[in-house]
């Protein structure tokens, strides 16, 4: 009984996590980003533990490890104090450049509007935002040039 409740109130928050509403979003920035990075903490103080004792290594680890050919070649012999070094670097390669692009558009959430710096602003201390710039000049009717046209086609005609 309550495991329906449950699993519909979860597809409920699922729901508004998936809107589009910039605190949301933003929430969900600070969560992924964090979790991510205290999870890379908690593997360098694994990694720094392993150095110590590397007999004590999990087995879903190291055969995890032995699936992958190309990932058993790079890394140095299991059972050795770099074994967990080297396996964290290679987690962090993979996991940092997430951070940083979950950083920095935690930032953009929070800062605003986009700033444009334009010909005008360089001698202003600020900026001009994005909204502040002027509407772009009118495009021209397409009338104006098929009377042109037309009036170019005539006087061509009448010479011959």
């Amino acid at each position: 009984m309550y495991e329906n409740v449950i699993g519909w109130a979860a597809l409920g928050l699922l729901f508004v996590l998936c809107l589009p509403i910039s605190g949301v979003q933003r929430l969900i920035l600070l969560v992924y980003g964090w979790a991510i990075r205290l999870t890379l903490m908690g593997l360098v103080g694994a990694s720094a533990y392993l150095w110590f004792r590397p007999q004590q290594i999990p087995v879903e680890v190291t055969d995890t490890v032995n699936n992958f050919a190309w990932l058993r070649n790079i890394l140095p012999e299991t059972g050795t104090p770099l074994y967990g070094m080297c396996l964290v670097g290679l987690i962090a390669v993979v996991l940092l450049p997430m951070l940083m692009v979950i950083d920095v558009c935690r930032r953009r959430s929070v800062r605003g509007p986009m700033e444009v710096v334009t010909a005008r602003s360089v001698d202003r201390t600020e900026p001009v935002r994005i909204d502040a710039l002027p509407p772009p000049p009118p495009i021209p009717s397409r009338h104006g040039r098929r009377a042109a046209a037309d009036a170019m086609a005539q006087a061509g005609a009448s010479k011959t």
